[in-house]
């Protein structure tokens, strides 16, 4: 999977966001949970190829809102 093949989403209702402080990322999809999938495989993708970092398997996934994340100590 390569960050060519990311659709672009002009007439939906999907909005990503992102956040990052230091080594830390926070990424906010509001959209189908498909998409969130999609997207999640392709910072993944970029991450670990491109980047050459690990990601820490217990802070990475995909939550939804109504359970919340804990960044930087807060939970969001």
């Amino acid at each position: 999977m390569q960050a060519d093949n990311l659709r672009y989403y002009k007439e939906s209702d999907t909005r990503i966001s992102y956040v990052r402080y230091a080594d830390d990322f926070l990424v906010g999809v509001k959209g189908d949970k498909k998409t969130a999938r999609d997207i999640f495989q392709l910072i993944l993708y970029f991450c670990e190829s491109e980047l050459k970092l690990e990601l820490h398997p217990e802070k990475t996934g995909i939550k939804h809102k109504s359970k919340g994340v804990i960044y930087l100590g807060y939970k969001i």
